[in-house]
């Protein structure tokens, strides 16, 4: 799982892509939510997270009202209707990504720096309390006190607990 939130600028979302291109996975998977640092309009770059999908996802995944705007973006450059979803929220994006995920999968999560995403890649791992839409605070969540996190001992021995990141 790549989590590449920190900077929701267009630049790092072509470089994100280019990753997810030249990686040797089964299927590439992306959940996007918006970009910042654009003259153009919500529907104007929601359309173009649909088209870049289109371009390297096998699934693709759009969080946030405007995400339908990206599902035709996407539909229209060809990938098919079975494989591109809209959330209204990230714990519908994180409860999709925990039905489907399965081994050789790769992952973009990416969006505007105040999404917080990883929040869905911390979903996976355990139960997240934290359900705002934005939030100002520019540490990952990790590390937030208001994340609420409780591990899932279910995981213990596969994964490492976040506290251990360093």
């Amino acid at each position: 799982m790549l989590r590449d939130e920190f900077n929701g600028a267009l630049d790092t979302f072509n470089a994100a892509l280019e990753v997810m291109r030249q990686a040797d996975v089964q299927r590439r998977i992306v959940v996007f939510s918006d970009f910042s640092d654009s003259p153009k309009s919500n529907r104007q770059r929601a359309a173009h997270l649909g088209r870049m999908a289109a371009e390297v996802a096998d699934l693709a995944g759009f969080i946030g009202e405007r995400g339908e705007h990206s599902r035709n973006a996407a539909l229209n450059a060809g990938m098919p209707e079975k494989n591109v979803f809209v959330f209204d929220d990230l714990s519908q994006a994180t409860a999709f990504l925990a039905s489907e995920l399965r081994h050789g999968d790769l992952v973009l999560l990416k969006g505007r720096t105040n999404h917080h995403l990883s929040r869905a890649y911390l979903g996976l791992l355990g139960d997240v309390q934290c359900e705002r839409e934005s939030c100002a605070l520019k540490i990952l969540c990790d590390r937030c006190p208001r994340l609420g996190f409780a591990w899932n001992p279910e995981l213990d021995g596969l994964m490492a607990p976040p506290e251990s990141y360093a």
